[in-house]
């Protein structure tokens, strides 16, 4: 059976996936709504399996681009991948404009002998898991996350010009324009991402944008900026209107007018690129949580085997009285057997026990709780205990923790906390505020100390 491959395109909100098999598009489906967050994400995924079959599985390629994806570009001395991946890293903490753990990855050219230059790709960790573990759960397995730049850097070796000739491309979407400097042999030298659509009914802003960046380019590189490509649908209608205004010869990509273009040229990125928010560690990660599970499925199957194997050996005793003594031994060694295959099926179930745990779901609410809390608690105040129970198919909530602020300043920060918690997507059901234990302190003269104040709360989440 041939394996099939997707690929998706999830770029400024606009959410594509093709289903190919040996080159060849098979089914493809777009989202009838815009896809900003990971809970769009996932009904979108739910809107596809519903058109298309995902059910069998396969590898999984896409292309991402948001605006908390962030790139920078810089020159850097020539040395040692590994010497270079940690000056990355103290470059990725000093660049990332968000204070959570950080994904990243980056597209290498070498200018000359000295130098190369490095375009630097960074967005949350936190969002890079999440994409992987909602495909996983479509039996989807992403093998490629790469940014829109790398796809562009495949197209431009397209367009026949010299590998040192400067050409601008200008990628138009519904939400966002973006406009890309680079050299013929497809290196990206930088990037601008711009807040408007370039389908606009006016598209002054986008010669404006266009002009500047040929002007800036060159400046920047004392070269003369001859080309400029658009890629997008309706190019062919926008160039006609806007070519008389642009400095430069103006062309469209013609492969670019189709809707799915970017979900077929992401498709054939291939090899191990550097590029890739998911690193060869976290690629191994996501083959062993699939061979855990086909482990899973297999069990049941060994398990019935063997049943169907003691049968036999059962109905040749019946039958075969005269070899009695070779049969026992038979039902020594299948019984052996039996043994085998059922601590294999209870350590395959302590293995599945520890990835529901480890993989926080809709299905493991107390993980998935946990998971985010962190998202929620105000700074200044520390949880030390938190409780999660299933009774009656509700779970308990108990939290018990303490506050640096006043009590005044106290109440404030707990109300914000209680709100957040009753609000989606928890919606928790308050049995016992804070405010019990303020009060209480309260009566007790907390008010004037200086010690940290403690607080309680309790509910029902369905």
């Amino acid at each position: 059976m041939k394996k099939f491959q997707f690929s998706i395109s999830w770029i400024y909100g606009e959410f594509r996936i093709a289903r190919m098999q040996q080159g060849f598009t098979l089914e493809r489906w777009t989202a009838p709504f815009p896809v900003h967050d990971l809970q769009s994400l996932n009904q979108a995924l739910l809107g596809a399996s519903e058109h298309m079959d995902l059910s069998r599985g396969g590898d999984l390629t896409i292309t991402y681009e948001d605006d908390l994806h962030t790139h920078s570009f810089f020159d850097v001395p020539n040395m040692s991948k590994k010497d270079l991946e940690k000056s990355l890293l103290r470059k990725v903490e000093q660049n990332k404009p968000f204070k959570e753990k950080a994904a990243w990855c980056y597209h290498e050219a070498k200018h000359n002998e000295d130098e190369e230059g490095i375009l630097l790709h960074i967005m949350p960790q936190h969002i890079v898991d999440a994409i992987v573990r909602l495909c996983q759960e479509f039996y989807l397995t992403p093998r490629q996350l790469v940014p829109l730049t790398e796809v562009v850097s495949s197209v431009t070796q397209t367009y026949k010009a010299d590998d040192k000739d400067i050409l601008v491309i200008a990628a138009l979407f519904n939400e966002r324009t973006e406009i890309l400097v680079t050299v013929g042999d497809g290196e990206v030298l930088f990037v601008r991402e711009l807040p408007y659509s370039g389908f606009e009914e006016d598209p002054q802003r986008l010669i404006t944008d266009i002009n500047r960046t040929i002007r800036y380019a060159k400046q920047k590189y004392r070269k003369a900026v001859n080309d400029i490509w658009l890629i997008g649908e309706n190019t062919e209608q926008i160039i006609e209107v806007i070519d008389p205004q642009i400095e430069g010869n103006l062309h469209f990509d013609a492969n670019g007018l189709d809707p799915f273009y970017w979900v077929g040229e992401v498709a054939k990125l291939k090899g191990q690129l550097s590029a890739n928010f998911i690193p060869l560690l976290a690629q191994k990660q996501i083959n062993r949580t699939l061979f855990y599970r086909a482990a899973l499925v297999a069990l049941p199957i060994i398990a019935l085997a063997a049943v169907a194997t003691v049968t036999t050996v059962e109905y040749a005793l019946a039958k075969q009285s005269a070899e009695t003594e070779h049969i026992f031994v038979e039902i020594d060694q299948l019984t052996n057997e039996i043994n085998r295959i059922e601590n294999l099926i209870f350590r395959g179930e302590q293995s599945q026990q520890k990835l529901e745990l480890l993989q926080g779901s809709a299905h493991n609410l107390p993980a998935l709780f946990v998971n985010h809390l962190g998202d929620i608690v105000p700074a200044g105040i520390t949880l030390t205990s938190v409780g999660v129970r299933n009774i009656d198919n509700e779970w308990r909530i108990e939290m018990q923790g303490k506050s640096d602020f006043g009590l005044n300043q106290t109440a404030k920060v707990l109300r914000e906390f209680e709100n957040k918690l009753t609000q989606s997507p928890w919606n928790i059901s308050i049995t016992k505020s804070w405010k019990s234990s303020w009060y209480g302190q309260l009566q007790a003269g907390a008010a004037s100390t200086n010690g940290q104040l403690a607080f309680e709360l309790e509910g029902w989440m369905k």
